[in-house]
C-alpha cells in the first residue's frame, strides 16, 4: 500500500489500486459534533471512509496532524479579485452601491485570475457560494474554481433586475439567486423569486447597512415568503430579529473581515448562537480580502474571545457552511466519502491545550493536505 507522497505544488494525484489506504493522525474532528479522537487512523477504500479507529496501525501511513472535514465559503464575490484593494479609501456604497466603481471595474479589467495565492485559498474548501453579479461569468468562474476540485455554487442575478424571466434565467445558469440588496426590488419581481425561491437556491445581502435595517430588509424577504438558502451580514439586526432566524431556520452568513471593514461591527453572533440561529462563515469580497475563512475564523475569535467559544467558530466552517447553501455536511464518519482536510503542524496537533482554538490560531500557516475521494491534493503551506 503506498499513499502519494505530497509535495507544495498544489497539484492532484490519484489514489490508485483497490487496496484500503489507511492514515495515521494525531487528533480527528469525527461526526457533525466534530468529536475528538485522538491518536487514531483513517481507513479509506475506493474514496469512501470504511473505518475510523482510536489507535494507529502498522499498515498505515503517518502524517500526523489533524484532520476535519473539508470548509465551506458560504459567501464570496470573486469577480472582485480582478481589482485588489479597489476598495481602500471608499465606504461601501462607494465601491460596492448601485453608483459604486465596483461592477464597471470588474467589467472593464476582466481577465484570467486564478492565480497561485487564490488555487490554494479555494483547494481548501469543499464548496464555494459566489455572488456573482455578472450572470454571464457564472460558466467560466465554475470552471476555474472547479478545476481547484471545489464545487462551484453560482448565486447571480439578472442584468435587468425588474425582468422576472432573466432571473429565471440567471438561476438556470448560475444554480442560484443572489440578491444584493431586496429593498431596490419591486413586488413583481419579488413574487417571482418566492416562486424561484421553491426550485433554486436565493440567498440576499440583509441589513448590512443602518439603512437597510431601518427600510426593514429582511422583512421584505419575509413577507413574500421567499424560501431563504441564506441571508448575507445581518450586522443590524435586532435580537428579536434574529430570533426570527432562528424560528424561520434561516442560516445567516457572516463576513467578519468586510463587516469591520466597511462598517466597523459585526451582527450579534453570541446573542444568534443562543437563539439557535445556524451561523456560517463568508470571506466576502475577494480583491478587498484574500478568500481565507481561516483568517475570517481568527477575526472572529479575536472579537468574540470572551463569548463564543472557539468550537462554535469551528463549526460555523466545517458543518454550518454546509447548511448555509443547501448541502448535507460532509462530515468525516464511516460510510462517508473522504472529503478531509489534513493539518499538519506539531505545535496544533499534539501540544496543543485547546484543539478547536489552535485550528483558528494556526490553521492559516500550518501545511495542509487535501483528500477529495480517491484524489490527493498536494500539501502547501
Amino acid at each position: 500500500m503506498k499513499i502519494p507522497s505530497p509535495d507544495r505544488s498544489g497539484g492532484e494525484e490519484g489514489i490508485s489500486g483497490t487496496e484500503p489506504i489507511i492514515i495515521n493522525l494525531d487528533k480527528i474532528l469525527v461526526g457533525e459534533n466534530l468529536d475528538i479522537v485522538e491518536h487514531a487512523y483513517i481507513q479509506i477504500e475506493n474514496g469512501v471512509i470504511t473505518d475510523i479507529e482510536n489507535t494507529w496501525s502498522h499498515d498505515g501511513i503517518s502524517l500526523g496532524g489533524i484532520a476535519t472535514p473539508l470548509p465551506v465559503n458560504a459567501h464570496v464575490h470573486l469577480n472582485d479579485y480582478v481589482v485588489p484593494e479597489a476598495c481602500i479609501g471608499l465606504d461601501l456604497a462607494s465601491f460596492v452601491g448601485s453608483k459604486g466603481i465596483k461592477l464597471p471595474l470588474t467589467r472593464l479589467n476582466r481577465h484570467y485570475f486564478l492565480d497561485k495565492p487564490l488555487k490554494e485559498s479555494l483547494n481548501t474548501y469543499y464548496s464555494v457560494a459566489d455572488f456573482q453579479e455578472h450572470k454571464d461569468y457564472c460558466r467560466e468562474n465554475k470552471e476555474l474554481v472547479e478545476r481547484t476540485g471545489a464545487i462551484y455554487l453560482g448565486f447571480s442575478r439578472p442584468s435587468n433586475p425588474l425582468d422576472p424571466a432573466e432571473y429565471w434565467e440567471a438561476a438556470r445558469l448560475c444554480g442560484g439567486i443572489g440578491v444584493s440588496n431586496p429593498l431596490r426590488l419591486p413586488p413583481h419581481v419579488m413574487e417571482e423569486l418566492h416562486r424561484i425561491s421553491q426550485q433554486y437556491p436565493v440567498s440576499a445581502h440583509v441589513s448590512e447597512t443602518e439603512k437597510m435595517e431601518e427600510r426593514g430588509s429582511l422583512h421584505y424577504l419575509l413577507n413574500y415568503r421567499i424560501k431563504m438558502t441564506s441571508i448575507v451580514h445581518g450586522v443590524f439586526l435586532k435580537r428579536w430579529e434574529l430570533r426570527i432566524l432562528a424560528e424561520e431556520n434561516i442560516p445567516l452568513v457572516v463576513c467578519p473581515r468586510s463587516n469591520i471593514w466597511f462598517v466597523g461591527r459585526t451582527a450579534d453572533i453570541p446573542y444568534a448562537l443562543t437563539e439557535g440561529v445556524t451561523i456560517a462563515i463568508g470571506t466576502d469580497n475577494a480583491g478587498c480580502f484574500h478568500p481565507d475563512i481561516f483568517a475570517e475564523m481568527e477575526l472572529l475569535f479575536t472579537i468574540f474571545r470572551n463569548s463564543i467559544d472557539p468550537y462554535e467558530i469551528v463549526r460555523m466552517a466545517f458543518i454550518n457552511g454546509y447548511i448555509a447553501v443547501g448541502i448535507k455536511p460532509r462530515h468525516i464518519d464511516t460510510g462517508q466519502p473522504a472529503n478531509i482536510l489534513i493539518l499538519r503542524e506539531p505545535r496544533l496537533a499534539r501540544h496543543t491545550w485547546n484543539v478547536y482554538g489552535s485550528i483558528i490560531r494556526r490553521a492559516r500557516y500550518c501545511d495542509k493536505i487535501i483528500l477529495r475521494g480517491k484524489s490527493i491534493v498536494k500539501s502547501f503551506n
